[in-house]
């Protein structure tokens, strides 16, 4: 919505005018409710631009709205998906904004502390169980499977900067040596003293690939992937 449209505004679709005031879309629009993300865009006859019901940027005049079930009807009516709020992103996994704030949640605890499934699901509102199927189905991972990932580049990042593997290892959360360098062939790829002090000596054979986010390189040694 704060992007300069100089086109013409594209067409309303088939009930033109303004939502009611009392059209729950429309309150939705106006509490930003993130809960009502996935069910329907809505879009801006001055911008051209359609948005999610939470979108951040300043709320439009009633006139101006118009709603759609999601965003392939709206690009239909010739409006162009939001930049600020990624209509698209949401349409595509409706929980993707629930498993976002998720890894948010745990990004931010670990690897201080343990997350349990438990505390998880409260902060998604609902049952563990569903939290860990929804997490799945988004990510093709578990949250604790997550939370690994996070407390490695905790690891890593603190073995890059040579602190004393001891003190890396406890300071990402590891709670044992014993396990950690059971773990480390297939995590780091070599040991974590070697992973510190730059892997000399070590072959490391790498490639680079397409995928659907961009070029992904992956290194690896003979012991498993390093990066």
């Amino acid at each position: 919505m704060n992007e300069p449209h100089t086109a013409s505004s594209p067409a309303a679709p088939t009930a033109p005018g303004a939502p009611a005031a009392n059209d729950p879309r429309w309150r939705a629009i106006l509490s930003r409710d993130g809960a009502q993300d996935g069910r329907f865009v809505f879009g801006v006859r001055s911008t051209g631009i359609y948005c999610r019901p939470s979108c951040p940027a300043r709320k439009p005049g009633r006139h101006q709205v118009v709603f759609f079930p999601d965003p392939p009807a709206a690009e239909h009516a010739g409006f162009r998906a939001c930049r600020r709020c990624h209509p698209r992103d949401v349409a595509a996994h409706p929980h993707a904004l629930l498993v976002r704030r998720v890894c948010a949640h745990i990004e931010e605890r670990a690897p201080e502390e343990r997350v349990t499934l438990a505390a998880l699901a409260r902060v998604a509102g609902m049952s563990p169980h569903h939290l860990q199927r929804t997490f799945l189905r988004a990510t093709g991972i578990s949250p604790r499977q997550y939370a690994d990932a996070v407390r490695l580049d905790a690891l890593k990042e603190r073995l890059k900067r040579k602190e004393p593997v001891t003190m890396a290892m406890t300071e990402a959360g590891y709670g044992s040596s014993s396990r950690l360098y059971e773990r480390s062939p297939q995590a780091l790829g070599m040991t974590p003293g070697d992973y510190r002090a730059g892997g000399p000596g070590l072959r490391i054979a790498y490639t680079v690939a397409k995928s659907p986010i961009g070029a992904l390189l992956v290194a690896a040694t003979g012991r498993g992937v390093c990066s």
